[in-house]
Formats: C-alpha cells, structure tokens, sequence
C-alpha cells in the first residue's frame, strides 16, 4: 500500500516537473522570439534612422553644390563683364582723334575701381603687338604673350574664354585667366586673373558649415578641377586615377560633364 502512495506521489512529481519544464520552456521561447523581435525592430528601427539621415545628407551636400555654383558663377560673371568693359572701352579709346588715355592708364583705372568692391581678381591687363600693358610689376610688359593659352585661345575662338588653372609666370600665384580678343584688331587680348585662392575658399567655407561634408571639387568642361579641397589635385583631370576615392567618383564622371548646366 504504502508502495502504491509513494508510486502515485512520484508521478505526481514527475508530472509537475513536466509542467514546470513545459511553462519554462515556453516561457523561454516566448521570451527569445520577444529578444528577436526587438533585435528585428532595432535593426529596422536603425535602417530607417540610417536612410533618413544619409537623405539628408544627400540634401545637404547638393545644397551646398547649389551654393558652391551661385558663388562661382558671380565671380565669373563679374569677370566677364569686366571684361568685356574693358574690351568695349579699348576700342572706343582708340577712336579719339585727341587721346590723352593710354592702355595702361585704362587698365590701371579700371582695376583701382575694381579693388574697391571686391578682391577676387588678381591683375587685369591687355596684350598687343607682342606687348603686355598690366596692372601689374612691370615685369609683365617684357613677357611675352605668344604661347599663352588666355592669349592664343582668345585670339583663335575670337571670344570670351576661361583658361584651365595654371601657375603665373612672375609671382608663381596659382591663377585662372577670362580672357576676349579686342574687336577690329588682329592680336589683341584683354586678360584678367582671377585668384585661384578665392575659388578655392568656396569650397572650404561650404565644407565647414556641413560636418556631413568633408572635402568638394570644381569641374570645367573639360572635366579639369579648378577647385579642390585637396591644392595638390588643382590642374588635374577627373579622370586621373591617382585621384584619391577616384573609383568612386568615375561611374559619374560621364553624367556630370554632360550635365547642360555645365
């Protein structure tokens, strides 16, 4: 009898430890697929935090484009007409039969004017007859034009240009010349220098205000950079595949030159 009790009394354990195990088993299953909803939830949660922050800085960087593009087409726009001023007053100078205003006279007006209201310019000059009149030391007047890219190029297209950036040969500044051929002349060029400096601190005035952006770069037509966070890749073609992230910026080098807005 006493037999039987204890048999009963063990299975009663035996079926509670069952129980036991079974609730503590579902409590752990119910448990790890809570874990791994909040790990799914998370993931998801980070995903979507990630996308809208990368949007964001999508909107931000091409923001800064945008600014980057208003700052660069008023200097050019400025040059251009400066330019093409100086060009028109040329002509008309050397119409008048009593003329007391001479090249370098007109240059160095203009420019004295030009200093007041901004710096962005470097020297503004004209070249005839082999012959450089600038603001300028006056080193520039013994150099000679011939072979110069502002000077052939504008003779050649017999319109504005703007040169690639290059190095000046008196005072070795980094520089980009907008130049235009004198009309009803053979040979002469009005030429002014725009500081390679002033391009470049577009770009690292944007670069600052945005932590998401950490470096940027001007492209010509020719898909030469103009502007870069880095001076060293300044004259350099995009296509230059010591660029550093070169691999990165090529799958977009086609569309970007392309683009009608130049």
């Amino acid at each position: 009898m006493y037999g039987k009790l204890i048999g009963k009394g063990v299975v009663r354990i035996i079926n509670r430890i069952k129980i036991s195990f079974k609730r503590h088993i579902i409590v752990l299953i119910t448990m790890l697929i809570l874990n791994i909803s909040l790990v799914f939830l998370g993931l998801w949660g980070n995903a979507i935090l990630v996308k809208e922050v990368e949007e964001k800085n999508i909107e931000k960087g091409i923001s800064k484009c945008s600014e980057s593009v208003n700052d660069l087409d008023n200097i050019i726009y400025l040059g251009e007409n400066i330019v093409n001023f100086v060009e028109r007053d040329y002509r008309y100078m050397n119409k008048l039969e009593d003329n007391r205003l001479t090249t370098k006279l007109l240059v160095d007006e203009t420019f004295k004017m030009i200093n007041e209201n901004t710096d962005y310019f470097y020297n503004l000059y004209i070249a005839c007859d082999g012959k450089v009149e600038s603001t300028m030391v006056d080193s520039y007047e013994n150099s000679s034009p011939i072979g110069r890219d502002w000077y052939e190029i504008a003779i050649e297209r017999g319109d504005l240009v703007i040169t690639n950036p290059y190095t000046d040969i008196i005072t070795g500044e980094s520089i980009i010349t907008i130049s235009t051929k004198i009309q009803n002349t053979n040979n002469c060029v009005v030429g002014l220098d725009i500081k390679q400096s002033k391009i470049n601190a577009i770009i690292t005035r944007l670069s600052k205000e945005e932590d998401c952006v950490t470096s940027g770069f001007i492209l010509n037509r020719d898909g030469i950079i103009v502007g870069h966070s880095n001076k060293d890749l300044i004259g350099k073609s995009i296509n230059d595949d010591t660029i550093d992230k070169q691999e990165y910026i090529e799958p977009y080098i086609e569309d970007i030159l392309n683009k009608p807005a130049g």
